[in-house]
């Protein structure tokens, strides 16, 4: 009997073993594999400046002038008699090269003396002695648009100091997310122009080389209620794209409209024309 016993516990083990044997090894997981992520490109910014530029397009006179030795207004600043409009100048006394940069006015030509008037400061910086009449060149200045590089653009008309200009593009994301759609509020009527005898009625509020940052600031503009137009600035290398409020009719209104946009957060205005 035993010996029946420890066969049966026998072919049991026997069977386990063979059980053992049959079943296959676990199968190995492979690993996920790891995806590289790019790094984000870097965000490319284009800087404009602005610089004083010499314009004898506009302005170029040479011609006698002084300091009659009077008490006068102070100030850098020079007057001729056919001057029509005040303009910012570069004067150079031909004798010993000083330069000053000031403004040109108008002086009532029933005034003897010398074409040129100057103010006693100018007379001082230029080396003009009182009552002695020099040889001085009159140049207008002009502000232009310096591009990346140094090239710059087509003169803009304005004596109002603007500082640089940046402009910044990026890259559209590959992945677009879903928003709830926001109703935009409705600009308000743009007014209406009138004519205007002004030689430079409009009020320059940015110029951009992005067009899309010239439409945003239109827009922001019109819904303000201002009268906004955009016109193209074509440099050596590329077109601009000004945006411009106006026209104003009077100085009044002009004057009117560089307070307002002040008030409104836009403080580096141009005046200038089409």
């Amino acid at each position: 009997m035993p010996s029946i016993t420890r066969a049966i516990v026998l072919l049991g083990l026997i069977g386990v073993g063979v059980s053992a044997c049959g079943s296959p090894p676990p199968e190995e997981v492979a690993a996920p594999p790891v995806t590289e992520v790019p790094a984000p490109e870097p965000v490319v910014a284009e800087t404009l400046t602005e610089a004083e530029v010499l314009r004898p397009d506009i302005y170029d006179e040479t011609d006698m002038g002084l300091w009659d030795g009077r008490p006068s207004i102070g100030g850098l600043w020079i007057a001729h008699p056919t001057v029509s409009q005040a303009e910012r100048v570069r004067v150079t006394n031909l004798a010993n090269n000083r330069t000053i940069t000031g403004a040109l006015f108008a002086r009532d030509p029933s005034i003897p003396g010398p074409p040129f008037l100057m103010s006693g400061e100018a007379a001082a910086t230029l080396g003009a002695e009182p009552g002695v009449p020099v040889q001085l060149n009159v140049v207008a200045l002009r502000r232009e648009i310096i591009e990346p590089g140094g090239v710059s653009s087509a003169a803009l008309d304005g004596m109002v100091a603007a500082p640089a200009i940046s402009e910044v593009q990026t890259t559209t994301p590959d992945t677009v997310v879903a928003v709830a759609p926001v109703t935009a509020p409705q600009p308000a009527p743009a007014p209406v122009q009138t004519a205007s005898t002004l030689d430079r009625p409009f009020i320059q509020v940015g110029a951009f080389a992005v067009q899309g940052n010239a439409q945003r600031l239109t827009e922001q503009l019109r819904q303000r209620g201002y009268s906004v137009q955009t016109a193209p600035l074509q440099g050596r290398t590329r077109t601009l794209t000004r945006v411009v409020v106006g026209p104003a009719a009077t100085s009044a209104e002009r004057d009117g409209l560089l307070q307002r946009l002040r008030a409104d957060g836009f403080t580096d205005v141009l005046i200038t024309d089409l």
